[in-house]
């Protein structure tokens, strides 16, 4: 199996190759070193340049959408119908499709904001010293800090 570690950039007059491959190739021992010295051998005047990844300034991401985020999301807009449909696509689906789906239905009405306030609501693991785990949601646990503080 032929792997293509590095290009020749003939209008730069350069090898290119991702930051890995190139540290792989100063390994002699490395599929990467012999790719790289055929390359060099066939063009030895190329400079060895590492590839630039380009990314979209305006790219809108959506960082924290978790499958537990989605599901505070959908429950907190009381609509049964997609509250099911959400729980049907989350048990036969992968998570990129429950995301599209979810970015398709509420893009408009879910906000970064939005997803903050679900991980403050979302519960919190405490492992008693029993090794139970025991469930409580967020303002429980500040409710008991100001008791205890009190």
């Amino acid at each position: 199996m032929k792997r293509d570690f590095f290009k020749f950039d003939m209008l730069n007059n350069t090898i290119v190759g991702s930051a890995e491959n190139i540290r792989k190739a100063g390994d002699p021992s490395t599929p990467q070193y012999k790719a790289l010295c055929d390359m060099k051998e066939k063009q030895p005047t190329f400079t060895i340049a590492v590839r630039q990844i380009t990314r979209k300034k305006d790219k809108e991401t959506w960082d924290g959408l978790t499958i537990r985020a989605m599901r505070t999301f959908v429950e907190g807009q009381k609509d049964e119908a997609a509250l099911a449909e959400f729980n049907a696509l989350c048990a036969e689906a992968a998570y990129p499709i429950i995301k599209s789906w979810f970015i398709s239905n509420y893009k408009n009405t879910y906000k970064k904001t939005e997803n903050k306030k679900a991980m403050t609501k979302a519960t919190i693991r405490v492992i008693t010293h029993k090794d139970n785990i025991v469930s409580l949601s967020a303002d429980k646990v500040e409710a008991e800090k100001t008791q205890k503080g009190a």
